[in-house]
């Protein structure tokens, strides 16, 4: 037995499992490919206004609080989780909480443009598609930095308000979607973006606002 950073044992045999999948060396789940049509939609969403701070163009290396568009509320670290596939590896859900400005809601981008990873500040742990899976619904995690393309992302313009698409690398048509239903466990998942001008996900924006900015 082997201890990550966070005092979890993982296996040497989940590990490598959980390796492989990362680097796409095994299947990923395709049941439900992903689908613009699949979309969680509100007819009614939320309108937040544009919080301060907002980046037009984040860079890389800079720390930047990210926010959902039509519910305003912060993306933060969650509570520790089992890994799909990989009983004893574990990561973090993500959340959507109302925005403090606190470190648990700060996030750093490294890497290129092309292939952004996106880091939690406290955990120093990147956002991943989970088990490397591809298909909608994918849950978001956060999990120890491994460079592979399941956490790998590239930001999209929308609009004119400077909200941005978060898109995955390890597909060519995936977004980070906010959950919104008090059912949910996680609050991000994989789903397809829409693919024409006319279709509005409102879900799938969000903002960078830049962390101990003057307005």
């Amino acid at each position: 037995m082997s201890s990550d950073r966070h005092g979890t044992l993982i296996s040497v045999n989940a590990r490598a499992t959980l390796i492989l999948a990362s680097f796409g060396l095994l299947p990923a789940c395709t049941e439900t490919p992903l689908d613009a049509t699949l979309l969680q939609t509100d007819d009614t969403p939320i309108v937040t206004d544009v919080p301060d701070c907002v980046s037009q163009q984040p860079e890389l290396d800079h720390v930047y609080a990210i926010s959902s568009k039509p519910t305003g509320h912060c993306l933060s670290s969650g509570e520790v989780t089992q890994i799909k596939g990989t009983p004893a590896a574990t990561g973090y859900t993500v959340e959507l909480e109302p925005c403090t400005g606190g470190s648990d809601q700060q996030w750093l981008l490294h890497g290129t443009l092309a292939q952004m990873q996106i880091e939690h500040v406290d955990l120093n742990l990147n956002l991943d598609l989970e088990a490397a899976a591809i298909n909608d619904g994918t849950e978001v995690l956060l999990f120890e930095p491994h460079g592979g393309r399941n956490q790998q992302f590239w930001l999209s313009p929308i609009g004119t308000d400077d909200s941005k698409e978060i898109r995955a690398v390890a597909t060519d048509n995936g977004c980070l979607q906010a959950q919104i239903l008090a059912t949910e466990e996680n609050a991000v998942e994989l789903y397809g973006c829409p693919n024409v001008a006319t279709v509005i996900s409102p879900y799938q924006h969000w903002f960078f606002s830049e962390v101990d900015c003057e307005n």
